[in-house]
C-alpha cells in the first residue's frame, strides 16, 4: 500500500499528550530511545535554543534511532514528510517520504495542534497513541516531535522520532492495558 490512507482504514486513540516548552525537555519521562533522541537533538543545538536544519544531521544522532526518525517540512498549511526511517516504512507499509500529514490523519485529529505547536519553535510534542489499521494488527507507537530552525527565517522543520509503547499494552483487538511498572 502506498500514498493516502483512507479515514476509514485508520483510526487513532490519544494516550498519553505532552505539548511543553523545550525548556523541560531535559525533564520529560520518555523510553530509552527517545531519552537518546532528545540528547543527541540537544547536543546537536549548541549554544541555540534549536538545531538550524542545515546543521542538523539525522546520521548523528544515536545509531539505534535512525530507522525511527522522520523530518516534517511545513508547507502551505500541511506537512510533508522529506525523510521517513526504514523501520517506520515497514512498520506502516506505506512510501511515507513525500506525503503530506494531511494524507495520513484527517483533520480534526489533533495531530495537527501537535505539530503545529511543535513549528513555532518553542515546544517539543511526546504522545502515545494507538493505532488501528485496516490491514495490520493494532499497535501503540510514541512519537516525539522536536523543531529545526529554519536557515532562511521560514517556518521551523520538524524532527521526530516514533517508537512503539512504553506505558501500554495492547492486544490483537485493540483491548489496553497499563503496564504495572509504567511512568505517570
Amino acid at each position: 500500500m502506498t500514498g493516502k490512507v483512507p479515514e476509514s482504514r485508520l483510526h487513532t486513540q490519544l494516550l498519553h499528550h505532552e505539548l511543553k516548552e523545550l525548556a523541560y525537555l531535559d525533564e520529560a519521562v520518555l523510553p530509552e530511545l527517545a531519552r537518546s533522541f532528545a540528547k543527541g537533538w540537544m547536543a546537536q543545538r549548541g549554544d541555540r535554543e534549536i538545531p538550524r536544519r542545515s546543521s542538523f544531521g539525522p546520521l548523528d544522532m544515536p545509531r539505534a534511532t535512525l530507522s525511527w526518525v522522520m523530518v516534517w517540512e511545513p508547507v502551505d498549511g500541511d506537512y510533508r514528510c522529506r525523510l521517513a526511517g526504514t523501520g517506520l516504512r515497514s512498520d506502516s507499509g506505506l512510501e511515507l517520504t513525500g506525503c503530506l500529514l494531511g494524507e495520513l490523519f484527517a483533520r480534526k485529529d489533533n495531530v495537527w495542534s501537535e505539530f503545529d505547536g511543535v513549528a513555532s519553535g518553542a515546544s517539543y510534542c511526546f504522545v502515545e497513541r494507538l493505532i488501528l489499521w485496516s490491514e495490520a494488527p493494532p499497535m501503540i507507537r510514541t512519537r516525539l516531535l522536536l523543531p529545526l530552525a529554519s536557515d532562511d527565517g521560514g517556518p521551523h522543520r520538524l524532527v521526530g522520532l516514533v517508537g512503539p509503547s512504553f506505558r501500554f499494552d495492547c492486544d490483537e483487538r485493540g483491548r489496553l492495558s497499563k503496564r504495572a511498572n509504567s511512568p505517570l
